[in-house]
């Protein structure tokens, strides 16, 4: 058996969230997921939805839970190749 992990066989998970806005268009949009290097066969990425401020109920009241919608994105690893014919 061998000692090491093919690279083939690794899922590779990322340590950041990434908050989906309610906003279409964005001054951010495209600057805020850095370059990836994918090592593994899969990659994953956390995804928070988006939500409602809520209303403070009182001065000294316990502050609501907010439970946006959770979810994780799973990219597949794999070449992509396209062929643009001669004319």
């Amino acid at each position: 058996m061998p000692e090491t992990i093919e690279t083939a066989f690794v899922q590779q998970y990322q340590n950041t969230m990434r908050i989906l806005c309610q906003q279409a268009d964005s001054r951010l949009e495209g600057t805020t997921v850095p370059p990836l290097k994918m090592e593994g066969e899969y990659l994953y990425w956390e995804r928070l939805g988006a939500t409602e401020a809520i209303p403070i109920p009182g001065r000294h009241s316990d502050t609501p839970n907010i439970e946006p919608d959770h979810s994780r994105l799973r990219r597949l690893n794999h070449s992509q190749d396209k062929s643009i014919p001669s004319a």
